[in-house]
């Protein structure tokens, strides 16, 4: 793949990670690889020098998706030995393998839903930043089924935040829009924060939406607990550095004042900040999550 390619495909990940979130591309992905597997014509032979190269740029996107690396692995590890002469059998054999990961993905969903729903009470005010399948569907199941609660949406990004304002204002839900850097003067209204995260890190990090170590930050300060979600796909192998959060310079002109200006994709929240870890078994608290992670 021809690396202009290769940051053209980079960059479709990161455009549906900023609306979906990391569960929501992870899912988009898969579906694209099947299509792709579907439609791909090639003799039996080319077939997996293909895949591998599919694979190897999924696996390397900046910044890393953690889930969908995970399911990469597994799916290359079942896959071994498994390309024979009959193409349209080895076909066949990968789409089945790549729906299996599909429904493991949306079993997941559904367990983070049913966590995410036992972390809300009547009442509560809850900020939301990220763009978090789970935070959303969360959202949406506790008003379908009658909870009282607000919802802070921090406005950042607008393509980042349309899909959170879609979403409370579609399902009914009791919401207030806020600038980012305005939170300070509605941190007391708020009573917990819900974030979403593309990876947690062996060195104690969580990949998070930019800006979310500042609002993290404030809530720590405001002692607001923090929620984040993480389902076990979630946990890297890899420390953070590695991770390769994406940066690029941009030059700006605004004012008739011309300016280069440095922006990266993602950033890193500590999770010593981090009050709860919400997983597919339920939320874990920051004294037990310190003692499963040594942080």
């Amino acid at each position: 793949m021809k690396e202009e390619d290769r940051q053209n495909l980079f960059k479709i990940f990161r455009d549906h990670g900023d609306v979906l979130g990391a569960h929501g591309t992870s899912l988009v992905a898969l579906k694209s690889f099947i299509r792709s597997i579907q439609d791909v014509k090639c003799r039996a032979d080319q077939l997996q020098p293909l895949v591998d190269e599919l694979i190897q740029s999924i696996k390397n996107t900046e910044p890393q998706i953690t889930p969908l690396v995970h399911l990469m692995e597994q799916f290359e590890g079942e896959m071994a030995g498994q390309f024979g002469e009959n193409l349209e059998a080895t076909k066949q054999k990968i789409i089945a393998l790549l729906n299996d990961k599909r429904g493991l993905l949306e079993r997941v969903g559904e367990q983070m839903v049913a966590s995410g729903l036992t972390c809300i009470d009547r009442y509560d005010v809850i900020i939301v930043y990220s763009t978090s399948a789970s935070i959303r569907d969360t959202l949406v199941k506790a008003r379908k089924i009658g909870k009282p609660f607000e919802v802070l949406i921090l406005k950042q990004d607008f393509t980042k935040t349309r899909k959170l304002i879609w979403t409370a204002s579609g399902e009914d839900i009791d919401h207030e829009v806020i600038p980012e850097y305005n939170l300070s003067n509605f941190i007391t209204k708020a009573n917990k924060f819900f974030l979403g995260t593309m990876s947690i890190t062996p060195d104690n990090k969580a990949v998070c939406p930019l800006g979310a170590a500042e609002v993290v930050s404030l809530c720590h300060l405001n002692k607001i607990p923090v929620y984040l979600f993480a389902n076990s796909l979630k946990f890297s192998h890899k420390p953070s550095q590695d991770h390769r959060i994406h940066e690029k310079n941009e030059c700006r002109l605004e004012g008739h004042t011309s300016y280069n200006m440095t922006i990266h994709s993602h950033c890193l929240v500590d999770l010593a900040h981090v009050d709860f870890i919400v997983r597919e078994e339920g939320a874990i608290p920051r004294a037990e999550f310190q003692t499963l992670l040594a942080c």
